[in-house]
C-alpha cells in the first residue's frame, strides 16, 4: 500500500500539491474559526479541549514535528540535487526551528521522562516547566510573534509580492507560500490580536472572567492553526522534491 501511494504521489506531484496549496489553509482557517466560536460560547469547554497532555495539545507537536521531519528530507533532497546553498540552508534552518518549537510544545519531554525542572529556571517560568516560550519577559513577545507571523506570511502570499520575488532571487519564490495561505495567516494575525488585546484589557482595567478565561483557548487555538499550517507548508515544499530530482526550476 505504501508503495502504491509513493508510486501515485510521484507520477502527479502538481496535482496533489495544487490540491494541498488550495485546500487545506482554508481548511485549517475553518476549523479555527470554528473553535473560536466555541470559545465564545463555551468557553469552560473550549479550554477543556485544549488542556495539556490531551488530544488537541499532543497534536500540535505531532504536527511540529512532522513538519520539521519533512523540512529535513527537503534540506536533504535540495542538497543531493543541487538547487542552491541558500535554499538549502533555508530548509534546513526551517526543520530546526520547527523541531525546536515542537520540543517545546511537549516540555522537551519532562512530563513524558519526569525530570524536574531546575529551581533557577522554576523561579523565572509561568508554569514551572522545563521551557523558554512560558519564561515571564516572553509571554508578550509570543503575542507580537504571533502577529508577526501572519502579517508577514500574508504579505508573503500575495502574487504581486511572489512575482517581485521571482525577479529577484528564484529560490526565494520557491519557499514563499501560495495566494490560498493567506486566510490562515490572516487568521492568526486575529487571533495574535485578540489575546493582546485581553492581555490589555486585563492589565489597564477591570475585566470579567469570562474574557480572561478565553485568553488561553484562543492562545491554544492559535497555536494549533500555526502548526497545522506550517505542517501543510512543509509537506506542499516536500513534495517539490518528491519522486523525481530537484532542479532549480521545480515548483
Amino acid at each position: 500500500m505504501l508503495r502504491l501511494h509513493c508510486v501515485i504521489m510521484s507520477s502527479h506531484p502538481p496535482a496533489v500539491k495544487s490540491q494541498i496549496d488550495r485546500s487545506a489553509p482554508i481548511l485549517l482557517t475553518l476549523l479555527s474559526i470554528a473553535f473560536l466560536g466555541l470559545t465564545v460560547v463555551n468557553t469552560e469547554l473550549s479550554s477543556r479541549l485544549m488542556r495539556e497532555d490531551e488530544l488537541l495539545q499532543n497534536l500540535q507537536a505531532v504536527l511540529l514535528f512532522a513538519a520539521a521531519f519533512m523540512f529535513a528530507g527537503s534540506a536533504f533532497r535540495a542538497g543531493k540535487a543541487d538547487v542552491g546553498k541558500l535554499e538549502t540552508a533555508a530548509l534546513a534552518l526551517l526543520a530546526l526551528v520547527a523541531f525546536f518549537v515542537a520540543g517545546e510544545e511537549v516540555s522537551w519531554g519532562q512530563r513524558i521522562f519526569g525530570f524536574q525542572t531546575p529551581e533557577s529556571l522554576k523561579a523565572i517560568n509561568t508554569q514551572q516547566e522545563f521551557t523558554v516560550h512560558n519564561l515571564a519577559g516572553l509571554q508578550r513577545v509570543r503575542h507580537w510573534a504571533l502577529i508577526a507571523f501572519g502579517l508577514i506570511g500574508g504579505l508573503a502570499s500575495i502574487p504581486r509580492i511572489r512575482l517581485r520575488a521571482r525577479q529577484t532571487a528564484e529560490w526565494i519564490a520557491h519557499l514563499l507560500p501560495e495566494r490560498s495561505y493567506v486566510s490562515a495567516f490572516a487568521m492568526a494575525a486575529l487571533l495574535g490580536v485578540c489575546i493582546e488585546a485581553i492581555t490589555l484589557l486585563s492589565r489597564w482595567g477591570d475585566v470579567s472572567q469570562p474574557v480572561t478565561a478565553a485568553r488561553y483557548p484562543i492562545s491554544e487555538n492559535a497555536e494549533l492553526l500555526v502548526a497545522g499550517t506550517v505542517c501543510v507548508y512543509a509537506l506542499r515544499q516536500l513534495m517539490r522534491f518528491f519522486g523525481r530530482d530537484a532542479s532549480p526550476g521545480v515548483r
